[in-house]
């Protein structure tokens, strides 16, 4: 979360009372510097937090129709962007290519002893060409991924599914399985005055058959069957809940 008058990230902090302690979310620049500089008032976390997780459990349960145009929307972005990431995928491809053919010559040049293997220009050039085949290969599978994955609209029955879930954790799950629902399903969340905010939901994706047959992962925040979370396709947001008691 960010803080709406400086746009400084909100961070947990503590207030010790005569009887429990108590949880805000509080501006970076007003814990730091003090109001002068931010006067955000800090958020009781504890209402906010549940107020996050009554939302997620409404918007799986009712929102059908909205995850319905987030998606139309996310294919139609999707089929616009593909050529683009095509052409990008040829360029990193060649790049790739080209990068190995320069460490080849590199090591092919040592082992026909060209090459002073305590160079320490040399040790450089290859660690820097390493490091950049590196980044050219996440790009690579990055690109892959975009455009292999259309986002596609999960059925009513999946996003039940979804839903129980969430309902199953919020009652009666940890603290630590609540951080990781949130975290999974929850992209993002904007703070949109002193007492509202809006959350920002991920929608799941149905796996494939060649996911089920692989044991493709789920949902990190335990078993949903037949669901998985893309980090790439977010909906709408959805509604204002009220942040009571802050």
């Amino acid at each position: 979360m960010r803080c709406p008058r400086c746009g400084k990230s909100m961070i947990g902090t503590r207030a010790t009372g005569k009887t429990k302690t108590y949880r805000y979310y509080t501006c970076w620049t007003l814990q730091r510097y003090g109001t002068e500089a931010c006067d955000m008032p800090r958020l009781n976390a504890d209402h906010l937090d549940q107020a996050l997780l009554d939302a997620a459990v409404e918007f799986y349960r009712t929102g059908h129709d909205l995850i319905t145009q987030a998606v139309d929307v996310a294919q139609h972005d999707h089929l616009a962007d593909h050529d683009t990431r095509a052409d990008e995928l040829t360029t990193v491809n060649a790049e790739l290519a080209t990068v190995a053919a320069k460490i080849d010559r590199y090591l092919d040049a040592f082992e026909d002893g060209k090459l002073d293997g305590d160079d320490e220009d040399v040790n450089q050039r290859l660690a820097n060409l390493r490091a950049k085949r590196q980044q050219l290969r996440d790009r690579k599978l990055e690109l892959e991924h975009l455009i292999a994955e259309q986002p596609t609209a999960p059925d009513p029955a999946a996003l039940d599914q979804v839903a129980q879930h969430i309902s199953e954790i919020v009652r009666s799950g940890r603290v630590t399985e609540q951080k990781t629902l949130v975290e999974t399903l929850v992209a993002r969340v904007t703070i949109s005055g002193n007492d509202r905010f809006v959350p920002t939901f991920r929608i799941p994706q149905q796996r494939t058959a060649a996911e089920h047959d692989t044991g493709a992962e789920t949902t990190s925040a335990g078993p949903t069957p037949g669901v998985r979370v893309p980090t790439h396709l977010v909906g709408p947001r959805g509604v204002e809940p009220p942040l009571a008691g802050t």
